[in-house]
């Protein structure tokens, strides 16, 4: 039974495959003629909240998907990160890339001081009820910090981001900018989180993960790649969140609250935890389906949850499971067509 009390993904070996990197190549010219071809600011801006939306779920999958431990915080500290350059934009004139860099340090040593108490001190379902309630003082104290954080109102006309570029000044203005800074962040996350997954590292956090006991046996340090794993997708939430707060230009405590909590949270079952592709593609049908749908905007709580509930009757290890089920059925086959040419 997983700590998290979630199905993982089977995590069938991946290799690079000319394929692999044929479709990759694809991905990236297409996701850079994506402006010219759609052509619309909305469905641009539609983009832009999905590129939002992965850089979160990709953070929490390194955390919940590597570790198996359910972290109810991830939220906190993507809002953290937005309310930090937020704050330094506007009350103190700090550049974006300042604040989002400030906001960085003070997340990672936030999480530091949360993850050595929580792993120190809990384990299984009692380290995500201490979680949401970390998740829950943070969000009653930014709801009445009336002075510093604007309380329920929040912060308005937070500053767009400017880049000094050959001698001159370069500020993001238009959705179209937003998409390729964005697409650029977002690589760099995925980035990060792939290099994590196909190491050493990577493998130690599954280890742990499917059996911590027999891995600290083993001599692995749990605790500390546990604390790893935490900080590093805790960090990358709050560059996420510092994003989306110069992207709105407003940072309100719902950003801290129960959507933003339960959200990345129903994209992480669906796509399967420990699988970057399955989180992926669970991550931008739910941020779409919902908008394409038009009548279903209003209740996207509601198809959040039957989308839900129908994923773990049907696809109990999520779509990165379903993913990874057919390549292995599908080298099955070819093992036992190829065994049966050679007898």
């Amino acid at each position: 039974m997983h700590k998290a009390g979630i199905s993982h993904s089977p995590g069938v070996a991946r290799h690079t495959t000319p394929v692999a990197v044929l479709v990759v190549a694809a991905a990236a010219i297409l996701a850079g003629a994506f402006p010219f071809i759609l052509r619309s600011s909305y469905l641009l801006h539609l983009l832009v909240v999905t590129i939002i939306f992965l850089m979160l779920t990709s953070s929490y999958n390194l955390v919940v998907g590597m570790t198996g431990y359910l972290s109810l915080c991830q939220a906190t500290f993507f809002g953290l990160g937005a309310y930090v350059s937020a704050i330094l934009t506007t009350q103190y004139g700090t550049s974006a890339l300042i604040a989002a860099a400030a906001g960085a340090l003070i997340i990672g040593a936030t999480s530091v001081c949360v993850g050595w108490v929580v792993f120190k001190q809990v384990r299984g379902f009692a380290f995500s009820i201490v979680t949401l309630g970390f998740a829950i003082t943070v969000f009653t104290l930014v709801n009445n910090a009336y002075n510093f954080t604007g309380g329920p109102a929040g912060i308005h006309d937070i500053p767009r981001p400017s880049l000094r570029m050959h001698g001159g000044v370069v500020t993001l203005v238009r959705t179209q900018d937003f998409y390729y800074a964005g697409v650029a962040l977002l690589i760099v996350v995925v980035g990060i989180l792939h290099l994590i997954q196909s190491s050493r590292l990577g493998r130690l956090l599954v280890a742990i993960r499917n059996n911590e006991a027999l891995a600290s046996a083993l001599g692995v340090d749990s605790f500390k790649y546990k604390l790893f794993a935490f900080v590093v997708g805790a960090v990358l939430a709050g560059v996420a969140g510092s994003f989306y707060g110069h992207y709105f230009t407003v940072v309100t405590p719902d950003i801290l609250w129960i959507y933003w909590i339960t959200a990345p949270l129903t994209m992480l079952i669906i796509g399967g935890p420990g699988s970057l592709v399955g989180v992926s593609i669970a991550t931008i049908l739910l941020v779409l389906i919902p908008e394409a749908l038009g009548a279903f905007e209003a209740y996207r709580q509601l198809l959040y949850g039957l989308l839900l509930v129908a994923s773990i009757r049907f696809m109990p290890q999520g779509i990165g499971g379903f993913i990874d089920r057919a390549v292995y059925m599908r080298r099955l086959s070819r093992w036992r067509s190829s065994l049966s040419q050679r007898s």
